[in-house]
């Protein structure tokens, strides 16, 4: 498979860039939604994941009861919106610590459940 790139928005990414991948689903047999925050050790390109072939260092991984849809796609929103904040992005990359548990646990509203692979 030929997977077809956005050049445009390429040109526009710096050097030595990363992404971060947030998921969010419905699964049918949930009750209560599922998630984890992983920050892979080496940063990986997944080429049907990403618009554009930037390695991926993170991921966020949400998957939910279905009537709970819109709630999980907001928390979807705002997970990638503390990964576009220099400050919250700078405190990933660090080892994970209480403050980086804080972070998401706030962000989700529920305890975090922090993965390192």
């Amino acid at each position: 498979m030929i997977v077809q790139y956005n050049q445009h928005f390429l040109k526009k990414i710096p050097a030595g860039a990363e992404a971060s991948n947030i998921l969010v689903g419905d699964v049918d047999c949930l009750t209560t939604p599922l998630y984890a925050f992983i920050r892979l050790q080496k940063a990986t390109l997944f080429d049907d994941i990403t618009e554009v072939p930037v390695p991926t260092r993170f991921m966020f991984i949400l998957l939910g009861p279905p009537g709970d849809h819109q709630k999980n796609h907001e928390i979807g929103r705002s997970i990638a919106t503390l990964m576009s904040d220099e400050v919250s992005c700078d405190l990933c990359h660090c080892d994970f610590n209480a403050k980086l548990y804080q972070l998401f646990t706030y962000a989700a509203d529920q305890p975090a459940k922090l993965i390192v692979w």
